[in-house]
Parts: structure tokens; C-alpha cells; sequence
């Protein structure tokens, strides 16, 4: 497996040679899908990677918030399709990912009516803004899902060959 400042500058490298190619797919507004797409592709890479079901570097970029990966590195394994598939791997993070920021919104929001009476009226605009968003903007969701997969790719795909080759060895 290389490591996390190789699978870095494969990330940084393949935004940049993806560019000419979301750039030519028709779009609405190609530069604003291209942005999309890079900050999604660097985000997986570099942030969402699929190591982030051992204590690695990727693990440690989250800082005081790397806790609320910590039932991900219990459940998924290492090398697994879950956390190495070049499609269910991202996205499994990305899913994951966003139960626990649902999970946290709804404690904060129980809290906060319990402790201060609080409304939870805030929760329900936040799931209609989501809902909004794929409602009304599926081309732009689709270019963060697609550079999303593709940031993880780039991940798994060096740590595939090296594995291989490890194994003709």
C-alpha cells in the first residue's frame, strides 16, 4: 500500500488531469459542475479516504472530530469491498457520514428543546433544504457523487496494483 503522501498527490494529480474532461461534459454551467466535482474528488481523497477504517493519517486529518469515525474503523474492515469498493466504498463513507451529522443534529436538537425549549422546527428546514438540493439541482448532486467516487478511486485502485504486485513477488 503506498503511502498517505502518495495517495495525496495521486489525488491532487487526478483533479487536476480530470479537469479538461468534466469540462468538456455539457453542463448548465460547466465551470460551477467542474468545481463541484474537484472539491468533492479532493474531499474524498484526502478527507474521506478509505482508510479511514484503520488510525492512518486520513483518520487523524479530522482532528478533534476523528471520534465520530470510530464506529466506522469497528464496523467496516480494512481492504474490505466496504471501504475499498470503487463505488460502495465512497459512498458507504459519504452515507456514514452523514447518519452521524443526522444523529448529532438530532441530539443537539432534543437537547436544545429539552434544556432550553427550543424548537425543532430548524430540523425540518434542514432536511428541506436537502431535500431541495436533489429536488431541484440533480445535475450538480450528481457531479459531487461522481467526483466523490472518483476521489476514493484513486485511493483504492494504487493500493489494488500494489497488492498485486505484492503478490506476483
Amino acid at each position: 500500500m503506498p503511502p498517505a503522501k502518495v495517495h495525496d498527490r495521486i489525488t491532487l494529480i487526478s483533479a487536476g488531469l480530470l479537469t479538461p474532461v468534466i469540462l468538456a461534459l455539457p453542463a448548465e454551467n460547466r465551470l460551477f459542475s467542474w468545481g463541484i466535482f474537484t472539491v468533492a474528488h479532493l474531499l474524498s481523497g484526502l478527507l474521506f479516504s478509505c482508510d479511514l477504517d484503520v488510525r492512518a493519517t486520513e483518520y487523524r486529518r479530522w482532528g478533534p472530530l476523528r471520534w465520530l469515525w470510530l464506529p466506522y474503523t469497528h464496523l467496516v474492515y480494512h481492504r474490505s469491498w466496504l471501504s475499498h469498493g470503487l463505488v460502495a466504498g465512497p459512498l458507504l463513507r459519504l452515507l456514514y457520514f452523514g447518519l452521524m451529522v443526522e444523529a448529532l443534529a438530532l441530539l443537539f436538537a432534543g437537547a436544545g428543546a429539552h434544556f432550553f425549549g427550543a424548537g425543532l422546527e430548524w430540523l425540518s428546514h434542514w432536511h428541506a433544504f436537502w431535500r431541495g438540493l436533489v429536488r431541484d439541482h440533480p445535475r450538480y448532486v450528481l457531479d459531487f457523487l461522481a467526483g466523490f467516487t472518483t476521489g476514493g478511486a484513486v485511493h483504492t485502485i494504487p493500493d489494488w496494483l500494489t497488492t498485486g504486485v505484492k503478490r506476483l513477488i
